[in-house]
């Protein structure tokens, strides 16, 4: 449990933040969060477990890293909104690593943990909105409640089973999908986005050749 109540403050915080750059238009922000977060981590399964890895992944860290600094260097825009949407989920999976505790009650504990706070937060504050949301909307928003369990569940049970370094770098999929869903959706990048997303998309092609080279090494040896 000192693991499960820190992870389940750190995901009510995450996808709460996430929501609210949704919809506030940030979808781009959202995408490149979720791209920093597979290097955040990478350091953590290094620093806090004690990981390997190859001079090629500390290379891909490194770049992608360049990328967030000379955005902030030259345009002066810190990404904060993507900063700590990386940093508050890499944090969830360290916790959920620590804890090693079976998925599916996992997932249970922390929504368990929230409900108190959920409804408290809907009764002082949502009050009248929450009145005026109609049956149709209800039932998305029921489901929307099972759509992020599913995946959490699945989470939960790849950090207890993997190196966390793979963890990290296995989601890169998700941005991918937010970034294309925010270019459709009518977002323009901006110049400090764009130079961010050309050192981070090197680093994760990079990573991955990295991954793909350990594995064969790995195969090699056994055999």
């Amino acid at each position: 449990m000192r693991y499960l109540i820190p992870a389940s403050i750190l995901i009510t915080f995450s996808w709460g933040y996430y929501i609210w750059a949704v919809n506030s238009g940030r979808i781009l922000d959202t995408s490149l969060g979720y791209y920093i977060n597979p290097l955040l981590s990478f350091l953590f399964g290094i620093l806090i477990f004690g990981e390997k890895s190859s001079k090629l992944q500390f290379l891909a860290v490194g770049l992608a890293f360049t990328g967030v600094l000379i955005s902030v260097i030259a345009y002066g825009s810190f990404p904060y909104v993507s900063v700590i949407l990386a940093l508050a989920f890499a944090a969830y999976g360290v916790m959920k690593k620590k804890a090693c505790a079976d998925p599916v009650s996992s997932v249970a504990i922390e929504s368990l943990l929230m409900i108190p706070f959920a409804v408290v937060f809907v009764l002082l504050f949502l009050g009248e909105d929450f009145k005026a949301v109609g049956g149709t909307d209800l039932l998305l928003l029921i489901g929307g409640g099972a759509v992020t369990a599913v995946p959490l569940t699945l989470y939960a049970r790849a950090v207890n089973e993997i190196p966390y370094i793979v963890v990290g770098f296995i989601q890169y999929t998700s941005p991918t999908i937010a970034l294309t869903y925010g270019l459709l959706s009518g977002e323009t990048p901006t110049q400090s986005q764009i130079i961010s997303f050309l050192f981070i998309g090197p680093a994760l092609i990079l990573f991955s050749i990295a991954l793909v080279l350990n594995n064969r090494k790995a195969i090699m040896q056994q055999s």
